[in-house]
């Protein structure tokens, strides 16, 4: 994997940061608002969802198969691979899934 200038991953960091805190605030009602503000960015090859809620993961799952996406997660001492994921029962499993991990952690 080629190196990137120190900058470029730089603002890397700082968004992973950002979304990972953003995701942390997300509920009912800003879900929409987090989906477009994901839809903007290059997404960061893992994200830490410890301490997000059901409607923040299924956001960013939801950009991921929008896109075509494929991100690492990590649920606090796990992590985990999700493949593109349709809107439905599966993603509610899946999500179930990740907030059953952050409980045991």
């Amino acid at each position: 994997m080629e190196q990137l200038p120190p900058f470029l991953e730089s603002e890397q960091i700082q968004l992973k940061i950002r979304i990972e805190l953003l995701g942390k605030t997300i509920t009912k009602d800003t879900c929409v608002s987090f989906e477009q503000f994901l839809e903007l960015k290059p997404l960061p090859q893992i994200i830490d969802v410890t301490g997000w809620s059901r409607h923040a993961i299924a956001a960013l799952l939801i950009v991921c198969k929008r896109n075509g996406k494929i991100i690492g997660l990590q649920s606090g001492t796990s992590y985990l691979t999700p493949i593109l994921v349709s809107n439905g029962p599966l993603l509610e499993c899946l999500i179930d899934a990740i907030l059953k991990m952050q409980a045991d952690s």
